[in-house]
């Protein structure tokens, strides 16, 4: 995967080949090469949202997203956002 802010003309002609899917500039001997655009792989990831959202009525937020990075990338979170923010958010009160 070759990725970059744009492609000159050369390579978008080889992204657009017509007996091949948008992108793929080289299928051979069992490699292939994908050249795209960060707007283009933005505006995929864009649409396959809306999709999901529109049909299976799935709204994301912040929470879930935090939560579903604390589960899968735990090492890469920086330590202020281990733990639930929205308690660290709240203080406590405590009563005598």
């Amino acid at each position: 995967m070759i990725v970059s802010t744009e492609l000159n003309d050369s390579a978008r002609a080889d992204a657009s080949q017509r007996d091949r899917p948008p992108g793929l500039v080289w299928d051979q001997e069992g490699v292939r090469v994908w050249a795209r655009s960060w707007a283009e792989i933005i505006d995929d990831a864009d649409y396959r949202l809306k999709f999901i959202k529109d049909k299976l009525g799935y709204a994301p937020t912040d929470e879930l997203a935090l939560d579903y990075l604390r589960q899968t990338h735990a090492a890469y979170v920086p330590e202020s956002l281990r733990s639930d923010y929205t308690e660290a958010a709240v203080p406590t009160s405590s009563t005598a």
